[in-house]
């Protein structure tokens, strides 16, 4: 079989990193991955490489692949709900029963419990959801805004595994009568420049692209007390989705908005450099200053109640800072969040960095992935060298 290629390209100061990914790559450490860094705008390494499958006639990766990105999705489903508070259509502040009628969960959930899983709805009470009715997108959200929270609203972080999307998706659909496919698609997807690189609801002419998953043997799972909101979350989750749903015609047209998505990394740094670049991307003005700041207000800092992990959450992504994993960059605006199996999105408005990651080949951890560590420690390495070579 012949040796797995890696292509793109990347500044002479991030060879390491670059030798890093084709190490990975050609090993097998990788099977297929994509990996993006851009710095104040600038893109100083894109690449891609390794095998979209491991099958006797697995395909190369291409520049155009794309891959599950699991909750990586809940990024552009909190941007999108950014982009109406930065409009004044929603406040952060505001009560969700403001602008949702049906929405009786309680009064005191506010818009920015609902970005900073701290609403109290982290998954459905019993019976949870079925495989078959996770996709019924209105069904299943009605039953989640009449549920009583499983905590006090505000007080704690219970990582909202897939109703964080529901939620949120039926809030900008109250709001702006658009499904969060298409909001997602037209305001950024498309402007942002990321068009054909990222996907809730994958056209059927886009399949072809889609890499196949490779799952650990096992996965890396807290325990679980029966009754604990941590039990309730996971398992509500779990039964609905699994690691085998990517394949399915169902999962690729679903837009349940928090681990559904499919990108590669390029598309996904690009948008998500509207955080990094404090709103403004090639001259236009997406988000406010002050709405890049809200993403950096601390809301909750500490043991989640799902995770069972220590998380600093602001509004809309987690913060590197007090909380996240001690590889991350120090300051008070970076944020990050990942997908299951381990892909990346790292915004650092400090230096200018984003940073993302996609691969099929997922590690053992619900939230952490060794590869991503081992690029955001090189690719950190090298930055050093990257500002003093353009001075």
């Amino acid at each position: 079989m012949a040796t797995p290629t890696v292509k793109g390209t990347n500044h002479p100061a991030f060879a390491a990193v670059r030798a890093l990914f084709a190490t990975n790559v050609q090993t097998g450490t990788e099977t297929g991955a994509s990996l993006c860094v851009s710095i104040n705008g600038q893109t100083v390494l894109d690449l891609w490489g390794g095998s979209t499958s491991t099958s006797t006639r697995p395909a190369d990766w291409q520049e155009t692949t794309l891959v599950p990105v699991w909750s990586l999705t809940k990024l552009l489903t909190a941007l999108s709900t950014l982009l109406l508070i930065d409009r004044g259509q929603l406040s952060p502040t505001a009560a969700v029963s403001t602008y949702w009628p049906a929405f009786t969960a309680s009064p005191k959930i506010q818009v920015r419990h609902l970005l900073s899983h701290t609403s109290g709805l982290a998954g459905w009470d019993a019976p949870a959801p079925s495989p078959a009715e996770i996709y019924d997108i209105e069904a299943c959200t009605a039953r989640l805004i009449a549920q009583d929270p499983w905590w006090e609203p505000g007080t704690a972080s219970g990582y909202h595994i897939l109703s964080y999307g529901f939620l949120l998706g039926g809030l900008i659909r109250q709001v702006t009568g658009r499904g969060l496919s298409e909001f997602i698609h037209t305001e950024l997807v498309v402007p942002l420049g990321a068009e054909g690189g990222f996907y809730l609801d994958v056209p059927e002419r886009e399949w072809g692209r889609i890499a196949a998953l490779v799952p650990p043997t096992a996965f890396e799972m807290p325990t679980l007390e029966p009754g604990s909101v941590a039990g309730k979350a996971i398992l509500s989750a779990s039964g609905a989705v699994g690691v085998d749903s990517p394949r399915t015609p169902e999962f690729r047209h679903a837009e349940m908005g928090a681990s559904d998505g499919f990108g590669n990394a390029r598309a996904l740094n690009k948008i998500l450099e509207v955080v990094t670049l404090e709103g403004v991307v090639g001259g236009k003005r997406y988000l406010k200053e002050e709405t890049v700041e809200l993403i950096f207000q601390e809301q909750v800092s500490g043991v989640d109640l799902v995770l069972g992990q220590p998380v600093t959450f602001g509004v809309g992504m987690a913060m590197a800072r007090p909380s996240g994993p001690s590889w991350l960059p120090d300051g008070r605006r970076v944020g990050y969040w990942t997908g299951w199996g381990g892909s990346l999105g790292l915004v650092d408005v400090e230096r200018g960095v984003t940073v993302t990651y996609t691969m099929n080949k997922m590690d053992v951890g619900l939230v952490e992935n060794e590869r991503a560590r081992q690029y955001v420690g090189a690719i950190y390495a090298a930055l050093e060298g990257y500002l003093a070579a353009a001075q």
